[in-house]
Parts: structure tokens; sequence; C-alpha cells
């Protein structure tokens, strides 16, 4: 006789509350391998980087955490973004932090504008560069705009500004 639909989901559900208890006596995850940070940035799995990172985020957002915690996980989110390839979700989720009033640290705009670099908007990488505050970042961000726009001055002024 075969499994009714209303059996088989029965079975689903306890096999999936296994699966997910803490205790490794009943199929569980033990603590110490559950997946980190850390684990991810270090192994260079940006995917994994960005699905924790969704995870924490939204888990932030739902129990009305502080300004922080989402902060550090929408940071966290668009950094895996952007080197897992994803520059147009990255610039989603800076844009997203700006519209939502999280754009207190100003190094935004000139990571908004690496994304767009990638995406080939150099004009509109120039201009959120620009808006950053001056730095290393900055620099080489507008560095690389100008020898794709083929500008030797501006090319030329980024190069000097270069550290070793």
């Amino acid at each position: 006789m075969l499994p009714t639909r209303r059996s088989q989901k029965a079975m689903n559900s306890r096999a999936l509350r296994a699966s997910t208890s803490s205790d490794p006596a009943q199929g569980g995850v033990p603590e110490e391998e559950k997946p980190t940070l850390d684990k991810f940035v270090n192994s260079n799995d940006w995917a994994g980087v960005i699905g924790l990172m969704q995870f924490e985020r939204n888990l932030a957002l739902k129990s009305n955490s502080s300004l922080s915690e989402v902060t550090r996980a929408s940071l966290w989110l668009a950094f895996g973004c952007v080197h897992y390839g994803d520059y147009n979700r990255a610039l989603e989720v800076y844009d997203e932090m700006m519209s939502q009033g999280m754009d207190f640290d100003p190094e935004l705009h000139a990571h908004r504008a690496v994304c767009m670099f990638y995406l080939g908007n150099y004009a509109e990488a120039e201009l959120a560069a620009k808006q950053a505050p001056p730095g290393p970042l900055q620099n080489r961000v507008l560095f690389h705009i100008s020898q794709r726009q083929n500008d030797e001055t501006k090319l030329m002024t980024h190069h000097e500004k270069l550290t070793p």
C-alpha cells in the first residue's frame, strides 16, 4: 500500500525536525559545525556569505533588531555580492541602505561606484565616487574609470596618488 499525501507530509516534517535538531544523536548539526561568516569568508565561499547574511538580515528586520545589526548584515551581504560578481544585487543593497538612512558610512558612495564601474556605467560611477570622501578606494575607482574613458590627464593625476 502506497503512503497517502498526509502521511508523506508527516514523514517529511518529522525528518526535517530531526535534521534541524542541534543534538548530533538525533541527526542534527552540532553547534561547532554550524556555518559562520568567518568560515565562509576564509574559504572564499561568497554564495555562503550571501545566504547567511540574507538570513541574518531578514531575521534582524523581522525581530526589530538594532539598526547596527541590520547595517552590519547589509554591508556583509553587499560585500559578498560584489565578490560573487553580482554587482546589480550589491548596488540594490547599497541603494536600499541609503534610502533607509543607513548611509552614515561615507564610504558607501565609493562602494556603489565600484559596482557601477563593474557594470560598465562609468559616468555614474564617477559621480558616485566623487561623492565619497577622498581616500584610497575613491582614488582607485577614479583611476580605473579614467583609464576606461581614455582620459590621460585624470589618469596621471590619480596615478600619482596611488599608494605603493
